[in-house]
């Protein structure tokens, strides 16, 4: 039987397309840092069946488990695919929205726009 690895289960938020992590509390936060990390096969099962419910009360879509690693110092979960770390960093989906709302309604953005969003308003 293969090793089992580190994961958290992630999806996008319903109400705006942002990569979201399953935290305490039956919580969806945008910060990987609060994930939950499940350790054995049975927290994973677990964190899964709160995912589902996540789904099915249409709080969040395509909630899935991702494999990472833990820093070492912090012990804050890493996630090890290219895919999950453009993700992670939300340059798909909350770079846009803050952008746009930064430009306000009467301006669509073109996509070199996304990183002209000030430091302090993409925190």
């Amino acid at each position: 039987m293969p090793k089992f690895e580190p994961s958290l289960f992630t999806a996008n938020r319903l109400a705006d397309g942002v990569v979201v992590y399953l935290a305490k509390g039956h919580a969806w936060v945008e910060d990987i840092a609060g994930a939950l990390v499940a350790t054995t096969p049975e927290a994973l099962g677990a964190l899964e069946a709160e995912a589902k419910r996540a789904v099915a009360a249409r709080r969040v879509v395509a909630a899935y488990a991702v494999e990472v690693t833990l820093d070492a110092e912090s012990g804050t979960p890493q996630v090890r695919s290219m895919r999950e770390r453009i993700r992670a960093a939300h340059r798909t989906t909350l770079a846009y929205h803050r952008a746009r709302e930064a430009a306000g309604p009467a301006r669509a953005l073109p996509a070199s726009d996304y990183d002209a969003v000030p430091a302090e308003r993409a925190a």
